[in-house]
């Protein structure tokens, strides 16, 4: 009996594999035994280093390549292997893992400036056509109309933003995506679309009001002493006068004032801040209460 080459041994395992596969009771044993043997670190450690070695040829890198895309092309095996990514996401600690390796290699990819700018403009060619734009806006919109979706997505932006390196080149970005007119009109055309919705603009109106976000950043900006408070307890501890002028001011015509401007070195804090009226504020703009006829610290009682 002439020796069997080893392309010819895998050959007949392949197909020995494919046949046993065709049981279904067989699959689902080999399945359950498999997903046994990766809750072992070690077992599992020697696997993902099996297969880094392995990948590590590039003859055979690209012989798993090319029978990939072979696979894909048969329409049935295609939408099977699909479904059975679908099935395997359904269990949170697979798609977990999945996500957190998916992130951690797009980290890695995303440092080397030529694959980058590659891949930024492999997207850009792919959202020219209007089917897969129309896509991506309805899956992002849903997204983010789901709070679960929407806090877990802020919790990642969050973690993310703490590394300066990725701080750095996500608003480098967005600077360079700024300069381009088509792309400031499409993002400027999402955003008022987005704020058409009635509940953006009432979150909008809240955070605007309640926090100072705006006054919050300038400040810490400039480096100057800032703390988040909410403007209505402002208004309230002044009664609702106008510091400058004693007149009766609402909610919706008040307006945070600082007695020392941020631009001078102010700090964002509630002793520093009052009530004003938008002429009054106008009027003081960015000078100090010394320079000023009316004595602030004498018309407000903390």
């Amino acid at each position: 009996m002439a020796k069997m080459t080893d392309e010819e041994r895998r050959v007949k395992d392949r197909e020995r594999k494919r046949d046993l596969y065709k049981d279904p009771e067989a699959k689902a044993r080999i399945s359950a035994r498999q997903r046994e043997l990766r809750k072992d670190p070690e077992v599992k450690a020697r696997i993902n280093q099996r297969q880094r070695e392995k990948y590590k040829d590039p003859e055979v890198k690209a012989r798993i390549s090319a029978r990939d895309c072979e696979r894909y092309k048969d329409p049935e095996l295609r939408a099977r292997i699909i479904e059975r990514e679908r099935e395997r996401m359904k269990d949170p600690e697979l798609r977990a893992i999945k996500n957190a390796r998916e992130r951690e290699r797009q980290r890695e990819r995303r440092k080397d400036p030529e694959i980058r700018a590659k891949e930024n403009e492999r997207n850009r060619e792919r959202m020219k056509a209007p089917e897969l734009r129309k896509i991506k806006n309805e899956r992002q919109n849903y997204r983010y109309k789901n709070p679960e979706l929407r806090a877990v997505k802020n919790e990642y932006s969050r973690e993310r933003y703490k590394d300066p390196e990725l701080r750095k080149i996500k608003n480098e970005r967005q600077r360079e995506r700024r300069k381009k007119p088509e792309l400031r009109a499409m993002m400027n055309e999402r955003n008022r679309e987005r704020m058409k919705a009635p509940e953006a603009k009432a979150r909008k109106m809240n955070r605007s009001r309640e926090v100072g976000g705006s006054h919050f950043r300038r400040a810490t900006k400039r480096g100057n002493h800032a703390e988040r408070f909410k403007r209505a307890d402002i208004f309230e501890r002044d009664g609702y006068k106008c510091a400058y002028c004693k007149k009766k001011v609402t909610i919706n015509t008040a307006v945070l004032e600082h007695r020392i401007p941020i631009a001078k070195g102010g700090s964002h804090t509630p002793e520093n801040c009052t009530t004003s009226c938008a002429k009054c504020n106008a009027e003081k703009a960015a000078k100090l209460v010394n320079g000023m006829q009316i004595t602030i610290f004498d018309k407000v009682k903390p």
